[in-house]
């Protein structure tokens, strides 16, 4: 493939959508997530409760056993809740938390962390409706050679070869948020290569195409479930088989756009600017989380049979203008046939 012109690295920049921080009774949200609008759930100042993981049975299952002697008949003792999975679904929640501006909340790693799934709200006394579900994000990222059909790690790739990438996270929830569309999608690759060249908007495809990186809309990725980038069908659960990062593109002057040397790629979501707010403890991106590890591999010299019909085309186009020059008067033949 051979580009018109310059290829431009084009940083993208998300603001928080107005759609993305909206949620609704029941939404997922993920920690770290900013900003967000919980109007729908409730217009004042509450609380929400979150309750451990067990399985609720009424008050009357609980016998009274001072003995709190379980192994006759496998009943457990009578307090709210039991190492054992049984609890009281009539007991005190296992965790409070205030919501002092339902416009503006903040999913704090600080105060919601290891207590994932549903809040509901609470009135001091009494659970209400629930409110949303909390998760902790994920992202991984692997790169996937579409010409040999594997999966890269840390192998050198020939330039001119087809890549993909395989993206897995648990943040395609978002697409369930009232509003959502792909073109708010919270997911963007990173390509930095050799001489400080980072690609942050898109890169080349095959037949003159160009290839996004910014809001990627990868489905939850649950299991061996699989997302890839240039993917067949609506849930690109397969990768494509003629399309893909063209590797080998060149500019219009027969240039590479991609030079030979070690490529870092990874994946990253600013979603509600969770990425800046959910950190490890010393305030670095949390690679696994908000960000994908890096994959790296080096780009080594293959096939350049592009390249050699590319300067075969451009020497030719050369003599051409050579052989027109050497016309006089104003450079422009004469009709064939005739002569000086």
């Amino acid at each position: 493939m051979i580009l018109a012109g310059i290829l431009l690295l084009v940083l993208n920049l998300c603001p928080v959508s107005a759609n993305l921080n909206k949620i609704s009774p029941g939404d997922i949200v993920f920690l770290g997530e900013n900003g967000l609008d919980l109007t729908d759930i409730t217009n004042i100042p509450t609380q929400i409760a979150w309750y451990a993981p067990c399985t609720e049975v009424d008050s009357s299952f609980f016998r009274e056993d001072t003995n709190n002697d379980v192994s006759s008949n496998d009943i457990p003792p009578p307090t709210g809740y039991f190492s054992s999975g049984y609890c009281d679904k009539n007991r005190e929640p296992d965790h409070i938390l205030d919501i002092p501006e339902p416009e503006n909340f903040f999913v704090s790693p600080d105060l919601f962390i290891g207590h994932a799934g549903d809040f509901f709200l609470w009135d001091g006394s009494q659970k209400g409706e629930l409110a949303f579900k909390v998760r902790e994000p994920y992202l991984a990222l692997k790169v996937y050679d579409t010409t040999t059909k594997r999966i890269i790690t840390d192998e050198p790739i020939p330039r001119g070869h087809i890549v993909n990438f395989i993206i897995n996270t648990n943040l395609g929830a978002v697409f369930n948020r009232n509003g959502y569309t792909d073109d708010e999608a919270p997911i963007n690759l990173m390509i930095e290569g050799p001489r400080n060249s980072i690609f942050r908007g898109e890169v080349s495809g095959l037949d003159t195409a160009s290839l996004s990186l910014h809001n990627l809309p990868v489905d939850e990725t649950d299991g061996d479930k699989k997302w890839y980038w240039v993917g067949v069908g609506t849930d690109h659960s397969n990768p494509s088989k003629t399309d893909g990062w063209n590797t080998g593109a060149l500019f219009s002057d027969c240039d590479f756009v991609y030079n030979l040397g070690e490529y870092s790629v990874w994946a990253e979501s600013h979603l509600n600017d969770m990425m800046d707010y959910y950190t490890t403890y010393d305030g670095t991106t949390y690679a696994g989380k908000t960000v994908s590890g890096v994959k790296k591999f080096n780009l080594v010299k293959g096939d350049e049979s592009d390249y050699n019909q590319c300067i075969t085309r451009k020497d030719e186009q050369q003599a051409k203008f050579r052989k027109l020059s050497e016309w006089t008067g104003e450079g422009i033949p004469p009709p064939t046939g005739t002569t000086n």
